[in-house]
């Protein structure tokens, strides 16, 4: 599986475009999570200011 990923990429020109689709990657899940994070920050945030 990693050999054939490994000459698939090298099929298509390389590693020059590895680096900028790693970052993408990297970005999107960290931006998912923080979102997701932030998004049951708010919500328990507003449970707690409705329950008062």
């Amino acid at each position: 599986m990693g050999s054939g990923v490994l000459l698939f990429v090298n099929g298509l020109g390389g590693p020059k475009w590895l680096p900028l689709v790693g970052g993408a990657l990297v970005i999107g899940v960290f931006g998912f999570l923080i979102g997701y994070s932030l998004r049951n920050f708010w919500r328990a945030y507003q449970a707690s200011r409705t329950a008062k």
